[in-house]
């Protein structure tokens, strides 16, 4: 019996030592084999004779409690063996769950084997620890094929490492070198965990001040970040929020927010973009104020003030400029063309367009009159400017007119033109008008031109007999007679107290012969009605091509006027017996 326990140990010290501790079966299998062999049991049942066998049978293999203690019929080596595998299976199952804390005070094949692979996985155990602390050069080489997979395992472990490195590295040069502020802050309790060169200079701290600070100080309204953070712990990100901002020093800025939920050395996070738009808030407010302005402007300006596109059609019109063309309300004129709602004449609209188009071409146009017409059909003159409105780029997009009734004015400028050209008697043209005209008519292509040269008979005896009033009557007679006689193109003027002169445009001596006819027969009707004031008008007439100078041409009638006024002094004397006048 000694020597089949002897033999079931070597078996059990060769088995451990050909690393085949791991699996239990074999060495369970080999063991049974012996003992059969030896007669000492026979599978699968053990033989109940031989109660020492069955004894050290159940310690190695059996799931019960371990019995230590000895039989009082073992001898001192057959009690010395039990505790000696008792002792190697308990220190056999520690190994199996990991306990690598055991000790074993045990000799021989078996027991080196068993403390040899203690002190491995020991060993693979610290050199594991190293490896999850980052050092990638453990390898071991006692473990055979485990060794290969261990050793494949770290280098594996060590290539993703770098890569992840890598990757990390040039995941914070990005973040660093963005053109663009970002915060990352932690999402369970807000504190900042990194923040990138520009997001410092735009909060104006320095990086020991901001990280673990409380993201929600950089808001002016906490609330703000607090509805924000909320929106991403539920899952949504945004873009592009304006927020409300807050600088180191207490100066407040305008600026968007975009954010999302990530990690961050293995942290949730909330990643944070920014973008400064404190100058787009600025513009937008002066722009608001400049439009609230100019709004305030064109409803309260006394002048009428119209907006059109670029073709003329009404887009916006002042109440000003309502009230001056007779409309109601904007809505009865918008989407009409202003130059033919405004403009009564159809040569005012085509001049009008004129000068819009040379506008376009950058050619200055001051202000223009043109005679507008009203709702219920009457007329006025307005003075209107008109400027063109340009994009970003100095397109023409519309333009603005500034239009003003200036009727009072233009009648008034008309009476004072009439009263410079116009003799206030007679309401002819006065003297200085007939010059004007002849200055006017000498390089133009109307010759050949006639001149008459009229002097009014007997007008000194009227006024001392009758008075200067019967004189001024007769002369005004004397002025509706020419107006009656003479072509609308023709120029009829009193030239002096009791001279009258008239410059007919493309007239040869012939025709002027015959003018002067029907005028001497008007006059004859007029006396046979008025016979109290008769009329008689002396006449002088001369013509003339280009070649002449209308002031030679002047200087002949009136000669010729005088030569006629003589003779007829002389026959009223002869036929009266008196001096001539």
């Amino acid at each position: 019996m000694r020597d089949q326990l002897l033999a079931l140990r070597e078996l059990l010290d060769r088995a451990l030592a050909q690393d085949e501790v791991g699996d239990p079966m074999p060495v369970i299998a080999a063991c049974r084999a012996t003992m059969a062999a030896a007669g000492c049991v026979s599978a699968p049942v053990i033989d109940d004779s031989n109660p020492l066998v069955r004894r050290i049978t159940d310690l190695l293999f059996a799931d019960q409690a371990l019995q230590r203690d000895t039989n009082q019929h073992d001898t001192p080596e057959i009690a010395e063996l039990r505790r000696s595998v008792a002792t190697l299976r308990d220190f056999t199952r520690a190994l199996a769950i990991g306990d690598l804390a055991q000790n074993m005070h045990l000799g021989g094949g078996m027991a080196g084997a068993l403390k040899s692979l203690q002190a491995n996985l020991r060993h693979l155990t610290w050199q594991t620890q190293r490896v999850a602390e980052g050092d990638f050069t453990q390898r071991i080489d006692f473990l055979g094929d485990f060794s290969f997979a261990f050793n494949t395992m770290v280098e594996q472990l060590r290539d993703m490492m770098q890569q992840l490195q890598q990757s990390e590295e040039r995941y914070r040069v990005l973040i660093e070198q963005a053109p663009f502020p970002i915060v990352i802050s932690r999402l369970t309790d807000s504190r900042v965990l990194y923040i990138n060169p520009r997001a410092l200079t735009m909060f104006g701290m320095p990086a020991a001040e901001a990280i673990g600070r409380p993201a929600y100080d950089f808001y002016v309204c906490r609330e703000q970040r607090d509805a924000l953070l909320q929106q991403i712990r539920q899952g949504g990100d945004f873009t592009d929020i304006e927020a409300n901002l807050r600088r180191k020093d207490g100066t407040s800025f305008w600026a968007y927010v975009s954010a999302t939920a990530t990690t961050f050395d293995g942290e949730p996070v909330v990643f944070a973009a920014f973008k400064d738009i404190s100058e787009r808030k600025r513009l937008e407010d002066e722009l608001r104020a400049s439009e609230a302005l100019h709004r305030s402007i064109f409803t309260v300006s006394p002048e009428g003030i119209v907006v059109t596109d670029i073709e003329g059609t009404l887009q916006m019109i002042s109440p000003a400029t309502l009230r001056l063309y007779g409309y109601d309300d904007e809505s009865e004129v918008l989407g009409q063309n202003v130059f033919d709602l405004a403009l009564s004449l159809p040569e005012d609209k085509e001049r009008a367009r004129a000068r819009i188009a040379a506008k376009y071409q950058g050619i200055y146009q001051g202000p223009a009159e043109f005679q507008a017409k009203r709702k219920d059909g009457t007329t006025f003159v307005q003075e209107v400017i008109a400027e063109l409105i340009r994009d970003g780029q100095g397109r023409p997009t519309g333009i603005v007119f500034l239009i003003r009734d200036v009727t009072p004015r233009y009648m008034m400028e008309e009476e004072l033109r009439l009263l410079s050209f116009n003799d206030g008697l007679t309401g002819l043209y006065n003297r200085r008008y007939f010059e004007t005209e002849m200055q006017r008519l000498q390089p133009s292509r109307q010759f050949p031109i006639s001149l008459l040269v009229m002097d009014v008979d007997g007008l000194k005896r009227v006024n001392d007999t009758r008075g200067h009033e019967a004189g001024d009557r007769l002369l005004a007679k004397v002025g509706a007679i020419l107006q009656r006689a003479f072509r609308p193109e023709d120029v009829v003027a009193r030239i002096g107290g009791d001279e009258f002169a008239v410059i007919l445009p493309g007239t040869p001596v012939g025709v002027a012969i015959s003018v002067i006819e029907r005028l001497e027969q008007l006059i004859e009707a007029h006396n046979l009605v008025d016979a109290d004031m008769p009329i008689s008008l002396s006449i002088g007439t001369a013509s003339g091509d280009n070649l002449e100078s209308l002031e030679e041409i002047f200087r002949k009638a009136d000669t010729a006027m005088y030569v006629q006024k003589q003779q007829r002094r002389q026959l009223v004397a002869a036929d009266c017996s008196c001096p001539p006048e």
